[in-house]
């Protein structure tokens, strides 16, 4: 699974062509692959209590290739939530990591 940071819902509701555009070269290669390439979008779908998940649906015909939004699963919706919790944890260990260092730079210069 592929968490997408740079793609983008274009159209939304009943729009007759809805779009995913500003995937990178390497998601939409796994996108081909049928690996599941899901990212965040603007629009809540499913009512009040819908989702901002979409996965990224290949449509190919000869000549054409398009990227096109669709709600996943309850189980994908869960998995790309908990990869993204992962992914923040681990940014905070980063940031942790670094600030202890900078607090005892700052405390010997003090001393």
């Amino acid at each position: 699974m592929i968490i997408s940071t740079t793609a983008q819902q274009r159209g939304r509701g009943t729009d007759v062509f809805k779009t995913v555009s500003w995937l990178t070269k390497v998601e939409r290669d796994a996108a081909r692959s049928g690996e599941l390439v899901m990212f965040r979008s603007r629009y809540l779908s499913g009512g009040r209590h819908g989702t901002y998940w979409r996965r990224v649906l290949v449509l190919s015909s000869p000549g054409r290739v398009r990227y096109v939004p669709r709600v996943p699963s309850e189980h994908e919706i869960n998995a790309a939530e908990h990869l993204e919790q992962l992914k923040n944890s681990l940014r905070c260990m980063r940031i942790i990591k670094v600030f202890p260092w900078k607090k005892q730079q700052r405390q010997r210069n003090v001393i």
